[in-house]
């Protein structure tokens, strides 16, 4: 029976040492954007690289950006087609700023809080400097995870104005489908 007992919290440990915990996925997931440097609504190339990553609630809602983005071109392309010099118009979906850090220029170096079990999904605090501005910028976000299978995935981030990334992207898509109702007509 003693036997049995260590074998099984030998199996235990081997198991439990194997998952990511929330801190570690956390800064995979930072050391992950600063090396990718994605800027505003990721493309589809950067949608695959996040996938593994996200929620595929925030997949989706990057998707529809993504969508979106293509019919504005297609719209733009469209409506000046005969216009010699056509307007220049910045997309809705710019490849400005970080979206994930929730600054325009990015950050420089990032520490991971204590994470929060709270309502059933971890929260974890994520410390975020930008050093190039003097004096240097800082601010705190909340990184929101949820498992999917044995992995952890950011479902939202949310700023220091308890704003929440998801929410934001709905209300921007939702706003940006009526300016392409009049690239139709």
């Amino acid at each position: 029976m003693r036997k049995i007992s260590i074998l099984t919290a030998f199996l235990f440990c081997l198991t439990s040492t194997r998952a990511e915990s929330p801190s570690q996925f956390t800064k995979r997931f930072f050391h992950s954007l600063y090396k990718w440097e994605i800027r505003g609504v990721p493309d589809a190339r950067e949608i695959n690289l996040l996938s593994p990553l996200l929620g595929e609630e925030l997949i989706q809602i990057f998707k529809k950006a993504e969508s979106q983005k293509a019919r504005e071109q297609a719209g733009i392309k469209r409506k000046y087609k005969n216009d010699p010099h056509p307007r220049v118009l910045k997309s809705a979906w710019s490849k400005e700023g970080d979206l994930f850090a929730s600054i325009a220029e990015s950050f420089d170096t990032f520490a991971v809080g204590f994470p929060i079990l709270k309502s059933g999904t971890v929260k974890v605090p994520v410390h975020l400097e930008y050093l190039v501005s003097k004096p240097a910028y800082r601010w705190t976000i909340i990184l929101v995870l949820d498992r999917s299978d044995q992995d952890w995935v950011v479902s939202d981030i949310v700023n220091q104005d308890g704003e929440s990334l998801r929410k934001s992207l709905t209300k921007a898509i939702a706003e940006n489908e009526a300016s392409l109702s009049t690239l139709n007509e």
